[in-house]
């Protein structure tokens, strides 16, 4: 009953582009995070090399900080990121060849 069932885990890494204009010309540095990913799914095969599945997915990822480079004393400013994570859900046809 459960032989179509599977487990996925994995680490994941993630790249942020800092799209931030500023007036003064100040620039914020892109960053990256990594997190973790985890996930079951169910495929179930069905006539002619067909099978079906379906799977759902939530990643986590690690806090992103970026700030705009001027000293704390200047005119500083902090971007932060935190509870990141996503999830995601899919259904999928499949054909073997």
């Amino acid at each position: 009953m459960l032989g179509g069932t599977y487990l996925k885990f994995g680490i994941t890494t993630a790249d942020v582009i800092v799209n931030e204009k500023t007036v003064s010309g100040n620039a914020y540095k892109d960053t990256d995070t990594d997190g973790m990913t985890a996930g079951a799914g169910y495929a179930h095969d069905l006539a002619n090399g067909i099978a079906i599945r379906a799977e759902v997915m939530v990643s986590e990822f690690d806090d992103v900080k970026a700030d705009n480079g001027v000293a704390s004393g200047g005119n500083m400013n902090k971007v932060t990121i935190t509870d990141m994570w996503g999830a995601r859900g899919t259904i999928s046809l499949v054909k073997s060849f």
